[in-house]
């Protein structure tokens, strides 16, 4: 199957190719060109050093997604945009659902749970404001919703972020940074309808006043189930908000509310009955930041507020952050970058027969501060040193150097080499929640399986090793090759205990989360862009990722699970796009993904690839974008990790844009 879309697609560009250079040989009005390769190389990225540093010569496994790059993709969503970033695993579980893991470890699903799944290793920031849940300790993508029209870029670090970022930013960081107010002056309508959004529609004004600039926007969809499976997954959902700026201070928030379908079981204390039933999970929340920013310094407070609703579970967090960040040229040798900052987490939980919180509600509190200092040897030697410490009320102290090299041979060749320490804290419900999962289909003697918190678990380690290359072999072409070697002890897994009575007379197996297993990763990421000609731009992706994990048999008596995380990060992963702009205003861009086979919840999902197509055309203020996914196959696999495993269908879809 693989060859014979690999054919398909390469026969698709030779005859696209050949016509193009019959038909339009004229000078054709390029889009491709508003971004450069010269520009891509030299844009400005913050994430890896927390201050302006060209792309090309960042000392990090860094991959940027420019506004240029969402508006050529297919995707509708964040998670899908990410698909094209190496060292990126991207697996769709429900239509609402998905896991997105770097360099591994897709985690352990919490049954009834909806959304949660424990990938626990990535920070995800928005606007510099953390959207990681500090109770089970994973991204709800499903209330991510920053319209794509906004975003200038996504910077996304693969390899450990804890020296800047501190704990949880253990495999990488992803960073959604918005487009300022200024340049989102006039206005959008877009509206989408297709096979999996049944209607979508985003409306936005920017203007000035008092000096100044302002941007309010408003957007709303309803989502079919999208998914072959028997559970409900309907999702809609609104979302409004603003972003204001003047001189160096900026404010921003966001409102959503929204209803996401699910099945969920109920308890009973008459067996074998053990009921299902849909229901309408309701999601909301809301946001408030303000940053001051200038040369030298940063500063930024946000109050963030997540509630969920569900028969399983109620939560309610907010959370308080401050942040602090300084530069300093010390000497003409050390520019010092060091903040501080303050996070408070204030939960409320609703306790069900499902899913308790067993202590009452805590107030967790994190102090943090860093300091890092960058080093110029010579003219092209740089060295890099720096440090996290954090206080938490888990785990307490922790630290978490980083040493980075960099070499820049000459215009052309970069080279980079990292050792750094991270640490995952444990989630609040990995501490004290309590989970009763009433379907115990594998056991059928039972009345199901609880799972416990654990007081004494200590942080997730991860020690990680780097090497980096970029070349650029034309001024229009640009490679990027990162390899990586990461030791991991104290992971988080699961034993088991005896059998127990619970005070209705049914019979449960107990699970504890431990500290209980270690791992080693390694594996490549390899990345190629070339402008092939002002109408032709080709990208390229490939990664290749190996874990071994292996259980503690002194603390973990379930070594399977070792086995199940192993398996469910592809091996090898590919991404290939093609992007042209015709005469008259049209556009043509096709994708190829192709992923290799994993083993989640010990069912296989086979090997697939899968096709993309986009047209667009802009004709004065309208856009228009045709779109269909996942072409090569009727439906398919991604991902086990829901019961029962669900396939993601073929669709598309047409959006229409009227810009003002």
């Amino acid at each position: 199957m693989i060859r014979r879309a690999a054919f398909f697609f390469a026969f698709v560009f030779f005859c696209l190719f050949y016509l193009s250079n019959l038909v339009f040989a004229q000078n054709v009005p390029s889009d491709l060109t508003a971004i450069s390769m010269q520009d891509l190389m030299n844009i400005q990225v913050t994430s890896a050093e927390k201050q302006p540093e060209k792309y090309f010569t960042t000392p990090a496994a860094i991959y940027v997604i420019t506004a240029q790059d969402i508006s050529r993709s297919t995707a509708t969503s964040i998670p899908e945009l990410l698909r094209m970033v190496p060292g990126v695993n991207v697996q769709r579980i429900t239509s609402h659902t998905w896991t997105i893991t770097i360099r591994g470890f897709n985690g352990l699903n919490i049954p009834g749970i909806n959304g949660a799944l424990l990938v626990s290793k990535v920070l995800v920031l928005i606007d510099g404001r953390a959207v990681y849940s500090p109770i089970y300790g994973g991204v709800y993508w499903d209330t991510q919703d920053v319209p794509l029209e906004d975003i200038e870029r996504i910077e996304v670090i693969r390899g450990s972020g804890g020296t800047l970022y501190g704990a949880d930013a253990v495999d990488g960081v992803i960073n959604i940074i918005t487009k300022k107010p200024k340049d989102t002056q006039g206005g959008f309508i877009t509206t989408t309808t297709g096979s999996l959004d049944r209607l979508s529609s985003t409306a936005q004004v920017g203007s000035k006043a008092g000096g100044w600039d302002y941007r309010v926007y408003g957007t709303g969809f309803r989502q079919d189930q999208g998914i072959e499976g028997p559970q409900v997954n309907d999702w809609e959902e609104g979302q409004g908000g603003f972003r204001a700026e003047k001189n160096n201070w900026n404010v921003q928030g966001d409102f959503y509310q929204g209803y996401i379908g699910q099945q969920t079981f109920v308890d009973s204390s008459t067996l074998p009955s053990l009921p299902q039933v849909n229901e309408q999970e309701e999601v909301r929340g809301w946001n408030l930041s303000s940053r001051y920013e200038d040369d030298d310094l940063s500063l930024q407070a946000y109050w963030d507020r997540t509630e969920r609703y569900s028969i399983s579970f109620g939560q309610r967090l907010d959370t308080i952050n401050l942040d602090y960040t300084q530069h300093h040229q010390l000497t003409d040798m050390h520019e010092l970058v060091w903040g501080s900052g303050y996070n408070l987490d204030v939960e409320d939980d609703i306790n069900t027969d499902i899913i308790q919180i067993a202590k009452p509600p805590e107030t967790n509190q994190v102090f943090s501060s860093f300091l890092q200092d960058e080093m110029t040897l010579t003219d092209k030697l740089k060295f890099i040193l720096g440090s996290k410490f954090e206080y938490n009320i888990y785990t307490h102290f922790e630290m978490e150097p980083n040493a980075r090299l960099s070499y820049e041979l000459n215009d052309t060749n970069f080279l980079w080499a990292a050792a750094s320490r991270a640490v995952r804290t444990p989630s609040r419900f990995e501490e004290d929640g309590v989970l009763n999962v009433h379907d115990a289909a594998p056991f059928p003697q039972l009345a199901g399986l609880q799972i416990s918190g654990n007081n004494d678990l200590a942080s997730e380690k991860m020690l990680g090793y780097e090497i980096g290359y970029r070349n650029k072999p034309t001024d229009k072409s640009l490679v990027d090759l990162s390899t990586f070697y990461d030791q991991y002890s104290d992971l988080t897994t699961l034993t088991t205990g005896n059998l127990f009575v619970n005070n209705q007379g049914l019979v449960y197996l107990p699970f504890q989360y431990v500290n209980g297993m270690t791992a080693r990763t390694y594996g490549l990421e390899l990345s190629a862009e070339d402008q092939i000609k002002d109408w032709w731009k080709l990208k390229a992706d490939y990664t290749l990722t190996k874990l071994n994990l292996n259980t503690i048999p002194s603390i973990s008596n379930i070594p399977q699970l070792g086995t199940d995380i192993q398996g469910e990060t592809p091996l090898n992963a590919a991404y290939l796009q093609s992007s042209f702009d015709l005469p008259k205003g049209f556009e043509f861009d096709a994708t190829l993904r192709y992923s290799d086979r994993t083993v989640e919840n010990q069912v296989i999902v086979p090997q697939y690839t899968e096709l993309d197509l986009r047209l667009g055309w802009t004709y004065k203020n309208w856009k228009v974008d045709l779109v269909g996914q996942n072409l090569l196959q009727p439906r398919h696999f991604e991902s086990a990790l829901s019961t029962p495993a669900e396939e993601v269908q073929r669709g598309g879809y047409l959006k229409l844009t009227r810009n003002f």
